[in-house]
C-alpha cells in the first residue's frame, strides 16, 4: 500500500473528479507507532455495473439499454486511456506497472444515459507494481489472471513466477475492445475445420489461431457471430497487429494509446442509421449491418430506446379508518425448486443443452417476477408470464417453469448463473447454478 500511494497515478492530495481506477489516495498513520492502519480509497459511482453485463447482448439489452455502438467506441477509448495512464504511471518512477488481470469484472461503467460513459478499473490491489530500481528496490507481481484475456506467451503458466508487463495488458485490452464492438465473442471464437477434438480456447490462444488476419487456420466464423468485416479498417488493423504479428512479437502489438487515437479518430465518422437511430455504423458500409443483423436474428441488437421517467407519477393515498382493525400486511414468498441446473452437454455454437427450474409463490399475495438473468454461455427462453398468484387455502404453491438454454463457446465444462429478482419483501434476489459440457461441432462429410 505505501508503495502503490508513493506511485500514484492521482494528483497527490487532490481527490479524482472522475475515479479511474480505485486507487489507495492517502495512507492513515498511528501517531504513536507511526504504522499503517488503513487507507483511503476512492469510492466507484452507484451507478456503474461490470462489463460483463455490458458485453452480452443479452445482458446489455436488460441492464444498459441506452448504449449504442457509438458509445462501445467510447467506453473502448475510456478503457485503452485508463490502462494507458497506469503504463505512463511505471514510466514517470522509471520502472514498469501492469494492470495483469484485465477481464469484463474488473472493470465497471455508468449506467447513466445522461453520463459519458465512464469506466472504473477495479482490484488494484492486485496490480503489477514493479519492478523498480529503487531505492529501495519494488517488485510486486500480478498473481492472477483469467485465461480468455491472457496473452499466447503466458498462457498455462504460473503467474508468480513471471513479472507482467504492458505488452501482456495490451493483448488482453485487445479481447475487451473486440468484445465490446462484436457483441461478446471472443477473437479466437471458431468453429473448427481440422480432424480430431476441437482445440480449447486457450489451446487456440497460444498457438496464435486468430482466422481474421489472412492466416491458414482451421476455423471458421461462428453463423451467430457479428462479421469482422463491419469494423473500420483502421480498427481492423490494430486487431491483426495484436492476435497474429503480436503473437510471435508482443511488442507489435497496439499500445492502449494508439487504441485511444484510433478508436477517437473513427468515431468522429461513425454513421446513424436512417431505420433507427439507436444503429450505429462504421462509414465504410453501404448499409447498416444492425438492420441486416436484426432481420437474421429475428431479434435486434439495437432497439430503440425510450428513458424511464426520472420521476414516479402523484399517487394519491387514503388514511384508514380508525374503525378498522389493524390487519398484517399480504406479502409475496418467493420459492426455487433447486438452486442449482445442470444443462447438459451441447456442441460448440449450437443451442442444445437445457434445463429448467420453477419459481414458486408461497405467500399470500401476487408475486411479481421483475428480471431472470443468466450470465456466461447460457441464455432464458423468454417467460409467457411474471406474475404468481398467492395460492388457494390448503393448495399447493403456484409455479413458473424458467427454461435455461446452453451455447457453449468452447469445449468442456461451463458455468454460470441464474439471478432472480422479484418483489418479494424478504429475498428480492435469489441465485441458480448452472452447468454445462461444450463439445465439439459435428462433422459434416460430402
Amino acid at each position: 500500500i505505501r508503495t502503490m500511494f508513493r506511485m500514484s497515478p492521482y494528483t497527490p492530495g487532490q481527490l479524482p473528479t472522475y475515479v479511474k481506477f480505485t486507487w489507495p489516495l492517502d495512507l492513515m498513520i498511528d501517531g504513536t507507532t507511526n504504522q499503517s492502519i488503513g487507507f483511503i480509497m476512492p469510492r466507484y459511482h452507484k451507478d456503474m455495473k461490470e462489463a460483463l453485463y455490458l458485453i452480452s447482448p443479452g445482458e446489455r439489452l436488460k441492464n444498459f439499454p441506452h448504449v449504442t455502438w457509438r458509445r462501445m467506441h467510447r467506453i473502448s477509448i475510456n478503457v485503452a486511456s485508463a490502462i494507458q495512464m497506469v503504463h505512463s504511471t511505471g514510466t514517470k518512477y522509471n520502472g514498469s506497472m501492469a494492470i495483469g488481470d484485465i477481464n469484463e469484472s474488473n472493470i465497471v461503467v455508468n449506467r447513466n444515459h445522461t453520463g459519458n460513459d465512464e469506466i472504473t478499473l477495479l482490484d488494484t490491489d492486485s496490480f503489477q507494481v514493479g519492478p523498480f530500481q529503487g531505492p529501495p528496490p519494488v517488485n510486486f507481481r500480478c498473481t492472477v489472471g483469467k485465461p480468455p484475456y491472457t496473452p499466447p506467451e503466458l498462457q498455462g503458466v504460473k503467474f508468480s513466477d513471471h513479472n507482467r508487463t504492458p505488452e501482456h495488458d495490451h493483448f488482453a485490452l485487445a479481447v475487451f475492445i473486440w468484445q465490446l464492438l462484436l457483441e461478446g465473442t471472443h477473437p479466437f471464437d471458431g468453429v473448427f475445420q481440422g480432424a480430431g477434438t476441437a482445440p480449447t480456447q486457450e489451446e487456440r490462444i497460444a498457438s496464435g489461431h486468430f482466422q481474421h488476419g489472412g492466416a491458414n487456420v482451421p476455423y471458421k466464423p461462428m453463423l451467430v457471430a457479428p462479421r469482422f468485416t463491419i469494423l473500420d479498417p483502421a480498427i481492423r488493423t490494430l486487431f491483426i497487429r495484436c492476435f497474429q504479428d503480436g503473437h510471435a512479437d508482443p511488442f507489435a502489438r497496439p499500445t492502449a494509446q494508439e487504441w485511444v487515437d484510433t478508436i477517437t479518430a473513427v468515431e468522429q465518422t461513425l454513421v446513424v442509421c436512417t431505420v433507427n437511430s439507436q444503429h450505429v455504423h462504421s462509414a465504410h458500409l453501404q448499409k447498416c449491418p444492425w438492420c441486416t443483423r436484426a432481420k437474421q436474428l429475428k431479434a435486434d441488437p439495437y432497439p430503440p430506446f425510450v428513458p424511464r421517467p426520472t420521476t414516479a407519477p402523484p399517487t394519491t393515498t387514503v388514511a384508514p379508518s380508525p374503525r378498522t382493525p389493524s390487519l398484517p400486511t399480504p406479502k409475496p414468498r418467493i420459492g426455487l425448486s433447486t438452486t442449482t441446473v445442470d444443462c447438459g452437454q451441447a456442441r460448440i455454437g449450437m443451442t442444445q443443452g437445457t434445463g429448467t427450474f420453477e419459481n414458486r409463490n408461497t405467500g399470500d399475495a401476487e408475486l411479481n417476477i421483475i428480471s431472470v438473468i443468466a450470465s456466461g454461455p447460457f441464455q432464458i427462453v423468454p417467460l409467457t408470464q411474471k406474475k404468481l398468484a398467492p395460492p388457494a387455502a390448503n393448495a399447493p404453491a403456484t409455479r413458473l417453469v424458467v427454461t435455461v438454454q446452453f451455447t457453449p463457446t468452447a469445449r468442456g465444462q461451463a458455468t454460470g448463473t441464474v439471478r432472480v429478482e422479484s418483489d418479494d419483501p424478504t429475498n428480492r434476489t435469489l441465485t441458480v447454478a448452472l452447468t454445462g459440457n461444450g463439445i465439439a461441432p459435428q462433422e459434416i462429410k460430402i
